[in-house]
């Protein structure tokens, strides 16, 4: 009854079948269930109180069923019961006092669940599918568990298959749906679920959350009204409607809708740490904390808000800087490394991108750089997920990673550019904008500021468009959940043709229709003109773009049969298919291996006449770059690792190599070695580079890039700070002396400190 949306009735049927049944803990929770259903909260909780005393202390098989465990466990942890407790005295005994009895893991997994516990909750449905295969509760209990999109849809298919009808299950799914912007497929599945209960809360929230992403009001607040129309004070429901927005990046709405359901019940522990969260991503942190502490005070276990707490006391550690609307926030070891170059290039984004698109940003743009992967991960996503993400926007806040962290892994410099394109794009369209859109725009202004930055043409890409696995433009938020790489490049390409179509005032203009609440296929419309010609004319694009990536080159990838030939005979093979370019790359490899370099240039040479914009991960200018170098052949070489960065800005190893072939001080070192600190800002050769260099220049510059050195404690560190003190000195900074004096503390033996320190307390001038 409770499933078909039978409420009245099933309270009625469950009050009867505990009045028969007063020991039973799952009629008492069944009872709780249909009471709750109506609203009577008191007699609901009362029966709760009722399940949870209907046995004491530990399970014992002789007295209790695992059904009525389970109950009883889930009342218990309703009531506040200590999670622990219930799972080491109840659950853990029931399980294996009956390992094919169902409650107990679902009992367990949902327990996990609401303690954010995912870990605990995937092992617990997994443990429990295995012991009972095909069981949709199980299977679905897996899907909610994991983070992995595909992993978690394979399962969700799974259980709907084996039960077309699961109500939960369905409502998961149009959650999933509205998440990727698939409103239409989200309306079916509502649909569906109406016709096996035309009533449930949950659906009628989603329905109340898809007419507010459409920018219809009198549609959200109908759709609200049915779903509170048997329990007017359900917080469930504006939670439900409040998750969904802060998803959508739609914070302030969020953070309304779970105020509503605070006022409905100020003891929702979900909506208060909701809340939280997003007061903590909106720049609200003093009362952001008060309510994750709330949550933390009540459930000791609730695992995201420990985590949070404990980044708490991490971020207090924190440096702040601040200058030109960006305050940046970082560790005092990556504030003396870096601090100056990430403030300065955030205003310079800043600016730059609110100019260009007409944006007006109302507050600081906060940059949090987390020391750690962890410590990121918990800002952004309130749980350790492991690398995946380089930084997250959420308007008025920035996170990202310390590249000390992430050595080699990417550009910083370009993650910060991207992500401040976030902000001005979310703000420009008060957050209406589609994730395709807003990471497409952010790509192409990446590679607007930077040729190395953002993404470019792959043979990869390339086929996957020219084999039509890219989706039209309205549904490009579905590829972020399938192909991550792939989304973010067909977004690219799609920014990329907007600008050429509608330029930069019909990009400004987008953005206001955005802001307007017109839905994005309305925006697109009214600026660019009949959908289905935007479409064909994208799609052209798009296929010409791909067919000009190595355009006479043979990108085929070779079968078993042409690789064995290859081996047998390179030449007679390469006679023949002198493009095939995977061909072409083992036999350089094959040459690389027996040191013939200048067999490798030879081949390599016409490859890249060819395709000179080549971004392929296996890419012939590193094996021409190394052949030139076995070669002495500096100007080769220097050329290849300069077409190398060019392409791709976050390529450390050249980065440094060119380093050591620029001259040690004036402008070819000082720009070598900028490329390698905006991928590794510790890099202490750079650092050594920019600091000669800056020593004819800005005495502030100097003095940071000196500092920055010394930070990471270089062997000759004495005679580093000799040489910050011959530069104070010269402009009669009196810092001079303390930084002469802590050179001769680390090497009282320096005779040249000790002559410096004996003309500064002369007052005289430098031999």
């Amino acid at each position: 009854m409770l499933a078909i949306g039978q409420y009245r009735e099933a309270g009625a049927l469950a009050a009867e079948s505990a009045r028969a049944f007063p020991d039973d803990a799952a009629a008492q929770f069944a009872r709780y269930q249909a009471l709750r259903a109506v609203g009577n909260v008191p007699a609901a909780t009362e029966a709760l109180t009722v399940a949870a005393r209907t046995q004491r202390g530990a399970f014992d098989p002789q007295r209790e069923t695992p059904a009525n465990a389970a109950a009883r466990a889930q009342a218990l942890q309703l009531l506040g019961a200590d999670p622990k407790l219930t799972l080491d005295r109840v659950l853990t005994p029931a399980i294996q006092a009956s390992p094919e009895a169902r409650e107990p893991y679902l009992a367990l997994g949902e327990i996990a669940l609401s303690k954010r516990d995912d870990l605990l909750a995937s092992e617990t449905f997994r443990d429990g599918n295995n012991r009972l295969p095909g069981d949709a509760d199980l299977l679905f209990g897996l899907a909610r568990s994991l983070d992995d999109p595909k992993t978690s849809a394979k399962y969700l298919a799974q259980a709907l298959k084996l039960n077309p009808r699961h109500v939960p299950a369905l409502v998961f799914q149009a959650r999933g749906l509205i998440d990727t912007g698939a409103f239409p497929e989200a309306e079916k599945t509502l649909a569906s679920v109406e016709k096996i209960n035309p009533s449930q809360p949950g659906a009628w929230a989603l329905r109340s959350l898809l007419a507010q992403l459409r920018g219809d009001a009198n549609g959200a607040a109908a759709a609200r009204g049915k779903a509170l129309q048997f329990w007017a004070e359900n917080p469930e429901v504006d939670y439900e409607i409040g998750t969904g927005l802060a998803r959508q990046y739609r914070f302030d709405e969020a953070i309304a809708s779970f105020r509503s359901a605070l006022a409905m019940d100020p003891n929702h522990l979900p909506s208060h740490f909701e809340l939280g969260s997003n007061l903590l991503r909106s720049g609200s942190e003093t009362e952001g904390w008060s309510h994750i502490e709330r949550v933390l005070a009540r459930d000791p276990y609730h695992v995201a808000a420990f985590n949070l707490m404990t980044l708490r006391e991490a971020m207090s550690k924190m440096q702040t800087l601040n200058s030109g609307g960006v305050t940046v926030r970082l560790s005092a070891a990556d504030r003396v490394l870096f601090g100056s170059r990430v403030l300065a290039l955030g205003a310079k984004a800043r600016e730059t991108l609110s100019q260009k698109y007409g944006v007006a940003l109302p507050f600081d743009v906060m940059v949090d750089v987390l020391p750690t992967q962890k410590d990121f991960d918990v800002r952004t996503f309130n749980l350790p997920i492991g690398e995946g993400f380089l930084g997250v926007c959420f308007g008025p806040l920035i996170t990202t990673c310390s590249p000390r962290t992430r050595l080699g892994r990417a550009n910083w410099q370009a993650v910060l550019w991207h992500e401040m394109a976030h902000v001005v794009t979310l703000t420009g369209s008060r957050h209406r904008i589609p994730r395709w859109l807003s990471e497409g725009l952010s790509v192409h202004e990446e590679k607007a500021a930077h040729p190395g930055w953002g993404m470019g043409m792959n043979s990869e890409r390339r086929q996957a468009i020219l084999d039509g696995k890219t989706p039209p433009i309205l549904e490009s938020n579905s590829l972020f959940q399938t192909n991550p790489d792939l989304a973010y490049f067909h977004a690219s390409m799609i920014a990329d043709f907007l600008d050429s179509r509608l330029g930069i005032e019909g990009l400004r203009r987008l953005l206001r229709e955005l802001s307007a609440d017109r839905t994005i296929a309305q925006a697109l419309a009214t600026v660019a003109g009949p959908p289905e010609k935007l479409q064909a004319d994208f799609a052209q694009y798009a296929k010409a773009q791909a067919e000009s990536y190595g355009c006479d080159l043979d990108w085929k990838p070779l079968g078993d049969e042409e690789f064995t030939e290859l081996r047998a005979g390179p030449s007679a093979f390469l006679a023949a298919q002198p493009r095939r370019y995977f061909a072409v790359m083992d036999r350089a490899h094959e040459l690389e291996r027996a040191q013939d370099w200048k067999a490798l240039r030879d081949l390599l040479d016409p490859i890249v006449t060819i395709e000179p914009n080549n971004r392929e991960a296996d890419n012939p200018y590193t094996l021409i770059a190394e052949a030139s170098h076995s070669l002495r052949d500096q100007g080769a070489e220097r050329a290849a690792l300069e077409k190398l960065i060019a392409l791709d800005a976050g390529n450390l190893p050249a980065a440094e190599r060119l380093l050591e072939l620029a001259c040690k001080s004036g402008p070819e070192a000082a720009k070598a070695a900028e490329g390698v600190l905006a991928i590794n800002p510790a890099d202490p050769a750079a650092l050594l580079a920019v600091a000669e260099v800056s020593r004819t220049g800005d005495l502030a510059n100097t003095i940071a890039n000196y500092e920055a050195l010394l930070s990471t404690d270089p062997l000759n560190s004495a005679r580093l700070r000799l040489e910050l003190a011959q530069t104070l000195y010269v402009r009669n900074d009196p810092r001079a002396r303390r930084e002469v004096l802590k050179a001769l503390e680390e090497n009282p033996r320096l005779e040249p400190a000790l002559t410096l320190l004996q003309t500064i307390h002369q007052g005289s001038p430098l031999p």
